[in-house]
């Protein structure tokens, strides 16, 4: 493994009475992508400006390539940053915008020239150098603004939800953008964002933040297929959550579903859990036989384009969301339809109530 360029140890930053960063600690290993991803007041773009040095933390350390950063002024930590509202000159061209860092940092004409003309070329945009910022598109000056990030080759790049001003097809072209100039570049780089989509789409590891707190950070993969919480679960696209009661004989019943679920040994017999299942593996119509099985009739159908969500009420207590892709085969349902529907053991996450995950259930039909 890589060693780490940047290094968060018990960070907090406080405005007042408010708490706004509680005692986070971050490790980012050089070339990785990592994503802070919360809420809005969840403190992300707040870490974003405690690392750039806009921003003096209450308490903790931050070190960059292992040197302290307190004290040290922004311009002086060798940090590249991005914003949603570009923050472009609008009275210098495409080319002036991305030569004027380079110019403060003491670098000779014809060194300038060869880095602007090859920033040009990474970001696809060499014919538009002599244009203003106001004769361009949206997505063309989030794109001058990196290369005007990145043209003096900073230790770390911060991008603080880059790409939110930009309309849905221009975001999704803009992370296409992202990841190839990561992967050109291989310069380490922290995305902020709200959006969850962006953060699987993007990240080698992701940091889920609550209210000022690191509540989770893994792989999109981990944190999507095992949550652990139901905070992060919830967070990271749909999830249903099953109550149940653990009872002596080491199972648990679903609350109002009559099922039982068989738990690891480590849970004791009185608690309240949660049972955790994304729609998407839930399945309507025949069930494979060692699936969870059982009956439900469809309350209300969303029709979403690529796909359907059905509410099915299972008990009087008891409803689920289930995705199902629609494809021609497809069979089709309605509301009112009674169905049967049912998912693999291994799809079932077992959460406690305090949002600490126990482990993967065994649904027993």
């Amino acid at each position: 493994m890589s060693k780490p360029i940047l290094e968060l140890k018990s960070v907090s930053k406080r405005f007042g009475n408010t708490t706004a960063v509680s005692r986070v600690d971050l490790t980012v290993e050089e070339g990785e992508f990592i994503t802070l991803l919360g809420a809005s007041g969840s403190g992300k773009s707040t870490i974003l400006m405690l690392i750039a040095g806009f921003l003096e933390a209450n308490e903790g350390e931050i070190s960059l390539r292992g040197r302290s950063l307190a004290g040290v002024p922004p311009h002086h930590r060798r940090i590249g940053m991005v914003f949603q509202n570009y923050a472009l000159f609008p009275h210098l061209s495409v080319y002036e915008n991305i030569a004027f860092g380079l110019r403060n940092f003491g670098w000779s004409r014809n060194a300038i020239r060869r880095r602007v003309d090859d920033m040009l070329e990474l970001v696809h945009l060499p014919e538009l150098a002599d244009r203003l910022p106001s004769q361009i598109s949206g997505g063309q000056q989030q794109r001058v603004s990196l290369a005007r990030a990145l043209a003096f080759q900073p230790d770390l790049l911060l991008l603080d939800e880059p790409i939110g001003a930009l309309d849905r097809n221009l975001r999704e072209a803009m992370l296409e953008e992202f990841r190839r100039i990561h992967r050109v570049v291989g310069t380490t780089m922290i995305f902020v964002t709200h959006d969850q989509q962006e953060a699987l789409v993007m990240s080698d590891r992701v940091a889920v933040l609550d209210k000022g707190r690191l509540v989770r950070i893994d792989t999109p993969h981990g944190l999507f297929e095992d949550p652990k919480s139901t905070f992060v679960g919830s967070f990271l696209g749909d999830m249903n959550f099953l109550t149940a009661q653990v009872q002596d004989s080491g199972h648990v019943r679903v609350n109002g579903g009559g099922f039982a679920i068989a738990l690891p040994s480590t849970v004791s017999p009185g608690h309240s859990i949660v049972v955790g299942i994304r729609p998407e593996k839930i399945v309507l119509g025949p069930v494979p036989e060692n699936w969870n099985r059982m009956g439900g009739q469809i309350e209300e159908m969303f029709y979403l384009g690529e796909a359907t969500k059905f509410r099915v009420r299972i008990d009087p207590e008891v409803s689920v969301m289930v995705k199902q892709v629609n494809r021609q085969a497809s069979q089709r349902y309605a509301v009112g339809d009674r169905v049967d529907l049912g998912w693999h053991p291994s799809d079932g996450q077992v959460l406690e109530e305090d949002r600490q995950a126990l482990g993967v259930a065994e649904v027993l039909a």
